[in-house]
């Protein structure tokens, strides 16, 4: 699908990816305007800034989304530079009489900031702006969306990476680079998103050792995973993976990348509530052709979940170092939700009790209910209760 096209039908997956973006910025913004004065929301693809629902109206993209949470929060309007990137002309033209009409109605906003030009050729020319000289690139959120492979500059991402407080979100075309890993002639696509042709045949050779598809994916996935880590000098990657529309295999994955351990505990939360799985829990993932009761790898995490969370109980614990504590762990791909939700199961099937902070037994039917579900309190105390008791 080329650029134009892709911005002639709405999906529910570029709708799930908006709403993970939007809550996400929100919550990234609210936290660091309390100590900056400036901030930036940068999008390197930005599209058209909205797309045809195909039935004669217009759903807004994220520039226009972006534009709209910063222009409904005084904090935000007052700190906020949005800046746009597109390259393809037609869709750039379009872009700026949006961004203009906006602002427009908006002038309390920073006027936003385009420019008709690559990802590449943006990047380089704020980066070289600020790298090597006394000012710093103010706290920036990065929103790297190809409408397919090409484009993205791994080594672009690095450097930007290396300003105090920057942030990555980026769609990772996991069934295109499949595609490309495959062709005799790959061209420079790869070892631009991978940082060297070196690099591109190292993915190449894992991928091709590999028997099964699934096998492929995983083995592509944490191939990108550990490049970012061991390049950006980060663990905090989170990846929500989101499944064809047709066919029960990988499209593609929405990644995010910070050295913030608060940062990577509110996208997972922000994530698992927009998730849907197999199973009908909320999660990591976007199931679209596997809708149904199928048992799936969900079930296998959460029984993992289940025994780790008893493992921790050796001691009493509060809910609080599930919920803020255990989940900014490294490699920790569970949220609040889930954790709260597998503590309320446990207590459902007589595994653990929970005591309030005065030291009273509680059960999920005296506590108070919100939207009619039991609830479970930071400062509740979870006890493990022997097997057999």
């Amino acid at each position: 699908m080329n650029d134009r096209a892709h911005f002639d039908e709405y999906r529910e997956q570029t709708r799930v990816k908006h709403e993970i973006l939007e809550k996400y910025l929100n919550a990234y913004f609210h936290v660091l305007k309390r100590y900056q004065k400036n901030l930036v929301y940068l999008d390197g693809f930005a599209g058209p800034g909205a797309y045809d629902t195909g039935n004669g109206s217009m759903v807004d993209g994220s520039p226009l989304r972006a534009l709209r949470l910063i222009a409904g929060k005084p904090d935000f309007a007052e700190r906020v530079v949005p800046i746009f990137f597109e390259r393809d002309k037609k869709l750039y033209s379009e872009l700026q009489a949006r961004l203009d009409t906006f602002y427009a109605a908006n002038p309390h906003i920073k006027e936003p900031e385009h420019a008709n030009c690559t990802f590449k050729k943006g990047m380089e020319d704020l980066l070289g702006h600020f790298e090597g000289s006394e000012q710093n690139l103010a706290p920036t959120f990065l929103f790297v969306d190809p409408c397919g492979v090409a484009g993205v500059v791994h080594d672009l991402l690095v450097r930007f990476m290396q300003f105090d407080r920057c942030e990555l979100f980026i769609f990772f075309n996991h069934d295109g680079v499949r595609r490309i890993l495959g062709l005799e002639k790959r061209g420079p696509t790869l070892a631009e998103l991978f940082g060297s042709d070196e690099l591109a045949q190292n993915a190449s050779d894992a991928v091709d050792r590999c028997e099964q598809s699934s096998e492929k994916e995983n083995v592509l996935i944490a191939f990108y995973y550990d490049l970012i880590k061991q390049t950006i000098g980060t663990e905090f990657v989170t990846g929500f993976r989101v499944e064809k529309e047709d066919r029960k295999t990988v499209s593609h994955y929405f990644i995010h990348v910070t050295r913030s351990p608060t940062g990577f505990r509110i996208m997972k939360d922000v994530m698992w509530g927009l998730g849907e799985t197999e199973t009908g829990r909320g999660g990591l993932a976007l199931a679209q052709a596997s809708k149904g009761p199928n048992l799936s790898l969900v079930d296998q995490e959460w029984d993992a979940l289940r025994s780790s969370v008893l493992a921790e109980l050796s001691q009493p614990k509060l809910a609080s170092y599930f919920y803020k504590g255990v989940t900014e762990q490294p490699g920790n791909v569970f949220c609040e939700a889930a954790y709260r939700q597998i503590l309320l199961e446990l207590e459902a099937q007589g595994a653990i009790q929970v005591i309030d902070k005065d030291g009273q037994l509680t059960s999920a039917s005296t506590r108070r209910k919100r939207n009619k579900k039991p609830t479970l309190g930071e400062k509740h105390t979870i006890v493990r209760v022997p097997e057999g008791t």
